[in-house]
C-alpha cells in the first residue's frame, strides 16, 4: 500500500490525528508524512491545522469516501 492510500485509511474515521501518530501508523518518517499531508491538503482532501502538527479528512471528500 502507497503513503497515500495508507494515509486515507488511517484517518477515514474521521477524527483529528497528529501527524506523529499517523507517521508511525503508515510507517513513514514525520517528514515524509507531512509533505503527504501537504500535498493532499493543498488539494482540499485534508484539513491540516500545521500550527498543531494535526490532520483529519476533509468532510466533503470523507462524505464521498463513504457514499462508495
Amino acid at each position: 500500500m502507497d503513503g497515500i492510500e495508507s494515509i486515507l485509511r488511517v484517518l477515514e474515521d474521521g477524527h483529528w490525528h497528529p501527524i506523529s501518530d499517523l507517521a508511525s501508523r503508515i510507517g513513514r518518517s514525520t517528514t515524509i508524512t507531512e509533505q503527504i499531508v501537504e500535498f493532499l491538503s493543498e488539494h482540499g482532501l485534508l484539513n491540516y491545522r500545521s500550527s498543531e502538527r494535526m490532520v483529519r479528512l476533509d468532510p466533503e471528500f470523507l462524505s464521498l469516501m463513504n457514499q462508495t
